[in-house]
């Protein structure tokens, strides 16, 4: 093998430890997403039902998580169509933060 080959053969199995280390990150931040779901769906039905509390701040948490990953995914692809619901979690997390300041 000359050196170009070896050189060759060396960026093929980075890129490949690349895509791994991609791909478990990725699904990293998606099993955190399910997981953070999860959590706020227990914590809201533990605050109406039980202890009959307001949820304003943790649907402004929620939905600035939301508003967050739309504007990463806008700033990635370009896509419009994710400009939809970026403004409405945006607005929500806004909303829903003024609520809990206003009513504490």
């Amino acid at each position: 093998m000359n050196k170009d080959e070896i050189l060759m053969k060396s960026r093929q199995e980075y890129q490949k430890e690349d895509e791994r280390e991609i791909y478990i990150t990725t699904q990293g931040f998606m099993y955190g997403a399910v997981g953070m779901a999860i959590v706020f769906f227990i914590l809201v039905f533990i605050k109406i039902f039980l202890k009959e509390q307001r949820i304003d701040d943790i649907l402004a948490m929620y939905a600035a998580f939301l508003f967050a990953h739309y504007v990463y995914k806008y700033r990635m692809d370009k896509v419009h169509k994710n400009i939809y619901p970026m403004l409405f979690w945006g607005i929500c997390a806004i909303l829903n933060l003024i609520v809990f300041i206003w009513k504490g």
